[in-house]
């Protein structure tokens, strides 16, 4: 009789994972360019809160700065 046991892998699986590419200020705009979101964090990794401000045709609706970071974005107009 054969007896097969698994282990568990060396590595999990996140680990084996490519790393995330930094994160830059960033900035999303609306289909009609009247909306845009800034997006800027506070650690390049993504860890941590980020200042997010976002502005009506050149005007700033509203500043906050967010316990954490937005990787991706999208605005809409309504």
């Amino acid at each position: 009789m054969r007896i097969l046991l698994s282990l568990p892998l060396a590595f999990p699986a996140a680990a084996q994972m490519a790393p995330m590419p930094p994160l830059d200020p960033e900035t999303y705009r609306s289909a009609s360019g009247r909306w845009e979101l800034t997006v800027d964090p506070s650690h390049r990794d993504g860890r941590g809160e980020s200042e997010c401000t976002l502005v009506r045709e050149g005007e700033v609706a509203w500043r906050l700065v967010l316990p954490f970071t937005f990787r991706y974005a999208a605005v809409t107009d309504e």
